[in-house]
């Protein structure tokens, strides 16, 4: 048993520290179990008075039970006639089939994990802090969705916008995008945390009051600290109309356009029509002035 013990604690150190389930499940038992172990070592020891008397006690108890086995037996057949101890029928219960374990291949170990998440960080620009990247992190062992994040930043973009390409884009636009990140192990409740966050700030911005959405993008990142692009922010859009949360977007307006074209060009004409009526009123004057000169000679 000594070098399952010493197995164990190299194992233990090599691998299951760095795995968060193993680590969970084993924090604060490892003192027992080495206890365990080191007690199997040394109980091979005693075995054999172990057995003597297991072999005495077994041989009193068929003693005693051969003395009472006339009163016994005849007990027995008795009850199972009359039905004592017969177990009654219930409803079956049937239960659901557990559901079955996914995976996308992803490493295990906590440390690449990590890493992974930092380097896809750094290349991108997403922002995130050391905290928000362990958050994720721990997430990835909890949750499949979030473990597929992962491994889809483990891999090769021509840009940006191809990762964005994804069922979860709401999800990415806003890592991306916001400089400050709530992170949940629960993908439904992070769902809602985005929904939550864009709402709000939708709602303090009001989109329809601008003249573009360019115009209004560009001052909510002024304001907020953000990165938003049209992109990025119809992207969130589609997901809080989606969770029947709804926005007017600027609207580029045809008829206001016209009006200030007409108010310009109105302008332009009036200014060319007084520089031309000064001009011919100076040209009629002349005239009328080289006509009573001749006039008097």
């Amino acid at each position: 048993m000594m070098p399952i013990l010493v197995f164990f604690l190299i194992w233990y150190a090599a691998f299951g520290r760095n795995n968060p389930r193993i680590y969970n499940k084993l924090d604060g038992k490892i003192g027992t179990i080495v206890f365990w172990l080191v007690a199997l070592t040394v109980l091979p020891s005693f075995i054999p008075g172990v057995l003597g008397a297991m072999f005495g006690l077994t041989v009193a108890a068929l003693a005693i039970l051969a003395a009472f086995s006339p009163i016994i037996i005849p007990a027995v057949i008795v009850g199972r006639m009359l039905g004592f101890g017969k177990k009654k029928k219930g409803r079956k219960i049937t239960y659901a089939p557990e559901e079955r374990n996914m995976s996308t291949g992803l490493t295990k170990s906590v440390p690449k994990r990590r890493k992974i998440v930092k380097r896809f960080n750094k290349i991108y620009g997403l922002n995130l802090t050391d905290d928000e990247i362990n958050k994720i992190v721990d997430a990835s062992y909890m949750s499949f969705a979030w473990e597929k994040e992962i491994k889809d930043m483990d891999g090769d973009y021509d840009n940006v916008y191809e990762w964005y390409n994804s069922m979860t884009n709401w999800l990415r636009a806003y890592l991306k995008a916001f400089p400050v990140h709530t992170v949940s192990s629960d993908f439904a409740r992070q769902k809602e945390i985005v929904v939550e966050t864009f709402d709000q700030l939708l709602k303090e911005v009001n989109p329809s009051s601008y003249t573009s959405l360019e115009e209004c993008i560009y001052d909510i990142n002024n304001k907020y600290y953000c990165v938003l692009d049209e992109t990025t922010f119809m992207m969130i859009y589609r997901l809080l109309q989606a969770s029947g949360k709804y926005h007017k977007l600027p609207t580029s307006n045809l008829i206001r356009h016209e009006s200030d074209i007409d108010k310009l060009k109105k302008k332009y004409d009036d200014t060319v029509d007084a520089d031309v009526y000064s001009k011919v009123t100076a040209s009629e004057n002349a005239a009328n002035d080289l006509i009573r000169m001749r006039r008097m000679q």
